[in-house]
């Protein structure tokens, strides 16, 4: 598995990308976090610079987080910040270790009612890629058992711009715009997981925000180490 670290200090922050998504996609705000703390990205199997792996679920990602942060090994507490379906990722692991999860930041994280609230969505997703489809409804189940985030301080950063249904999906407009307002009222649904959490609006950028939007990223990651040293 292909890790990249940079930077030095604690706690120590962690980037997880999303759905197709790989170290490379962090490079920027990996950059910039790293010079207050230290940050690490890696590639998953199959990604990037990685071995080659079978197929993916959300189980065998958590498995292979869990994996490197063991055997490097990196201390907690962790800043865990997930974009897309990495999100799933991150909420998945501090539920199974609350006590190493310091804070965390979702970057247009998936909501695990979206696809409930969207059936027309759904239903496009499933013929266009069947099995990225199924595995994606079982990743929204499991989450949607996991306990509140209590009071862990969170982040939540959101698009501005509505880029994430691809084009060849052939919605109207209006079905376009139906889309992007359940999307927000669930981005502000996460919000609610935490008592101690806060809603940034990436203006100028599309759903790939860790490379649209770095320099906010990186300063709402780094105001969250800040307050946890503190």
């Amino acid at each position: 598995m292909h890790l990249v670290e940079a930077g030095h200090g604690t706690p120590a922050v962690v980037l997880e990308a999303g759905s197709g998504c790989w170290s490379e996609h962090w490079q920027s705000v990996q950059q910039l976090v790293g010079e207050v703390t230290v940050a690490y990205s890696y590639d998953r199997a199959g990604h990037g610079l990685s071995d080659a792996g079978g197929s993916w679920s959300l189980e065998s990602w958590l498995a292979d987080l869990e994996a490197w942060l063991t055997a490097l090994p990196v201390s907690p507490p962790y800043v865990l910040a997930g974009h897309s379906l990495g999100g799933h990722v991150v909420r998945a692991f501090a539920a199974r270790h609350p006590g190493e999860v310091a804070g965390m930041v979702l970057l247009d994280a998936r909501h695990e009612c979206l696809l409930d609230e969207l059936p027309g969505f759904r239903a496009r997703l499933a013929a266009a890629a069947p099995y990225d489809a199924r595995e994606g409804i079982r990743a929204d189940n499991l989450v949607r058992g996991l306990p509140e985030l209590g009071d862990l301080p969170l982040t939540v950063i959101t698009h501005g711009l509505a880029d994430w249904i691809p084009a060849e999906f052939g919605f109207s407009q209006a079905e376009l715009d139906h889309c992007e307002q359940a999307w927000q009222r669930l981005q502000r649904d996460l919000t609610m997981k935490s008592a101690r959490s806060m809603l940034r609006i990436a203006t100028d950028s599309g759903h790939l925000i860790p490379m649209e939007a770095p320099e906010l990223v990186a300063s709402e990651i780094i105001s969250l180490a800040g307050d946890i040293r503190g």
